[in-house]
């Protein structure tokens, strides 16, 4: 799934729903369909690379890396910073942050797990 289609998601999730459901013929566009218009909570890709320790643009780059092969779906946010530059975060829900962190590495996915756990 795109940027650009998870944005219109969270701008009108009413019409992305519908227009979900009309195409909606796998399971897979059935999950993201479902993880998009759900109040579920979510993790932001700036806590994910502070679990994982990598960097905020790599952790990035693999959420749309696996987003565009349809392993996972996000939302993205704008956030500003206070260096003055605004900064994009991607939120994905509990079972793409697994996936994700695994990705990523391995060896961080307990920390994931605690994580959820407190949440």
């Amino acid at each position: 799934m795109t940027p650009e289609v998870a944005q219109q998601a969270i701008d009108d999730p009413a019409v992305f729903m519908a227009k979900a459901l009309v195409m909606a013929n796998d399971a897979q566009t059935s999950r993201i369909v479902r993880d998009l218009t759900t109040t579920a909570p979510t993790m932001s890709s700036r806590e994910l690379a502070d679990l994982t320790e990598k960097l905020h643009a790599n952790v990035k780059r693999t959420i749309e890396t696996l987003a565009a092969k349809g392993i996972v779906a996000f939302s993205q946010t704008d956030e500003k910073s206070t260096g003055g530059r605004p900064t994009t975060l991607f939120h994905v829900n509990q079972r793409d942050s697994y996936v994700i962190v695994a990705q990523l590495s391995p060896e961080f996915t307990a920390r994931l797990v605690d994580r959820w756990q407190e949440l």
